[in-house]
C-alpha cells in the first residue's frame, strides 16, 4: 500500500513537469523581490525532476538559470532605487556594511563567493551592491557568470543525488514488497499452525 501511494504522487508529479519550468522561474523571481523562498530548494527540485526525465532537462535548468539571474538583479535594483529606505534595521546595515567591506577588498570575486553562500546572504549581497557604488554594467556582467557557475554546480549535484535515489528507491520498493510477502506468509502460517492445533484438540 505504501509503495502504491509513493507511486501516485511520483506519476502526479512526473504527469506536471512539463510546467516546472515556468513555476521554478517565477519562484526565483519573487525570491529577487525578498519573498523568502530558498533558490537552493528550487535547483535540488529541478535537478532531482530532470533525473527522473532527461528530455526536461534543458528547459529546466534554462528556468532555473534565468529566474535565479534576473531575480539577482532585480536584488540589486531594489538596493540602488530603495536601499537607504527600506533597510533601516540594525541587523541588515551590520550585514550590509560588511558585505560592502568584502566588495571593497575582493571586488567581483564577493559575487562568486556569495553565490555559493545560501540562507539570505545571496540577497543580502546583490542589495548591497546596489547601494554600494558598483556600476550595472560590471553588476549585470560579473553575475551572468557567477550564477551560471552555481547553477552548474548545485543541478549537476542535485541531477547526481535524484539519479541516486532513483536506485535506491527502486531498492526500497524491493525492500517494502518483500517484507509485505513475509508479513503475509507469516500470519498465513500462524493461522494454519493455530487451526491444526484446534483440530488435535478436538480429536483428542
Amino acid at each position: 500500500m505504501t509503495t502504491m501511494y509513493i507511486n501516485k504522487i511520483i506519476e502526479s508529479i512526473d504527469s506536471n513537469i512539463a510546467y516546472s519550468p515556468i513555476v521554478f522561474f517565477s519562484l526565483l523571481i519573487l525570491a529577487g523581490l525578498n519573498v523568502p523562498i530558498s533558490e537552493d530548494a528550487i535547483v535540488l527540485m529541478g535537478g532531482i525532476l530532470s533525473s527522473r526525465k532527461n528530455e526536461y532537462t534543458i528547459l529546466i535548468f534554462l528556468g532555473i538559470f534565468w529566474g535565479a539571474y534576473l531575480g539577482d538583479i532585480i536584488s540589486f535594483y531594489i538596493g540602488k532605487l530603495m536601499g537607504n529606505k527600506l533597510f533601516k534595521n540594525k541587523k541588515v546595515n551590520n550585514l550590509l556594511d560588511k558585505i560592502n567591506y568584502y566588495y571593497g577588498q575582493y571586488g567581483v570575486l564577493t559575487l562568486f563567493i556569495g553565490r555559493f553562500i545560501p540562507f539570505g546572504v545571496r540577497n543580502a549581497i546583490f542589495i548591497s551592491a546596489g547601494m554600494g557604488n558598483m556600476k550595472s554594467n560590471l553588476f549585470i556582467v560579473s553575475d551572468f557568470f557567477a550564477t551560471l557557475l552555481s547553477t552548474i554546480v548545485y543541478f549537476t549535484l542535485s541531477f547526481k543525488l535524484g539519479q541516486s535515489f532513483e536506485i535506491i528507491f527502486s531498492k526500497i520498493k524491493i525492500i517494502i514488497f518483500t517484507i509485505f510477502i513475509t508479513v503475509i506468509a507469516t500470519t498465513i502460517i500462524i493461522c494454519v499452525i493455530k487451526k491444526n492445533k484446534k483440530v488435535d484438540k478436538n480429536l483428542k
